[in-house]
């Protein structure tokens, strides 16, 4: 039941905010990896199979909801919910956090493909690639 309400929140979100707007590109489930990039700084960083459930959009260019989960040992793990901001000079949508560290969390969806980055603040230093891939409807 909750697979298909995010489906119908999506679909509803797709024909409310149009096709081409920034916010209907990145709505969805997207699946991939999200990598670690220097395992020497970051000692106890993992890479880690995510899924993203983008489900909510507050207008055409946001913000939007993503719900965030890693892949461990098949089952799905919660990592957190992000609201992410729409940045039109970079065409990217970005969530800032404060927990131990600062960070900035980037993505960037490019057709059935988005990129991402996690950058440490105030040092841009990049701690973690993503690449995921929009899964089908359903």
């Amino acid at each position: 039941m909750i697979k298909a309400t995010s489906l119908i929140v999506s679909l509803v979100g797709l024909i409310v905010q149009g096709p081409g707007t920034p916010a209907a590109r990145i709505l969805g489930t997207w699946r991939g990896t999200s990598t670690c990039v220097d395992r020497q700084t970051d000692r106890a960083c993992s890479d880690e199979v995510v899924i993203y459930d983008v489900d909510s959009a507050a207008g055409p260019q946001g913000p939007v909801r993503m719900s965030a989960d890693k892949v461990v040992n098949g089952v799905r793990q919660p990592m957190g919910l992000l609201r992410l901001q729409y940045d039109s000079t970079s065409h990217s949508w970005f969530a800032d956090f404060t927990t131990r560290v600062h960070g900035r969390w980037s993505f960037e969806p490019h057709g059935e493909v988005m990129v991402g980055t996690l950058r440490e603040l105030p040092s841009a230093r990049l701690v973690r690639r993503v690449t995921v891939r929009r899964s089908p409807p359903g």
